[in-house]
């Protein structure tokens, strides 16, 4: 759907060049106006692709699922003094 919006953009950005006959009064205007939208467009893709590659460099945290509970460090440090308080998921609110 990308590549369709892409050269719809393209086709229209060479019809409102002010080059041919039916458009020689328009001056830069609506070329302008679509060279932005071609250029917003092709920035999607673009911040795509470096972010797959900065990705990669997180490698220890790919495969990994979110929802994942995180089990305790029996080696940690715990404040002390502090009670956790009880979760009851029967009783919301």
């Amino acid at each position: 759907m990308r590549r369709v919006i892409l050269f719809i953009l393209l086709a229209m950005l060479v019809a409102a060049l002010p080059l041919w006959p039916f458009n020689r009064a328009w001056s830069y205007g609506p070329a302008i106006a679509v060279a932005f939208l071609l250029v917003v467009n092709l920035l999607g893709p673009l911040f795509e692709y470096f972010e797959s590659r900065w990705d990669k460099g997180l490698s220890e945290h790919r495969g990994v699922p979110a929802n994942v509970a995180v089990p305790p460090d029996p080696g940690a440090r715990h404040a002390e003094g502090v009670e956790t308080p009880e979760i009851d998921p029967a009783r919301s609110g």
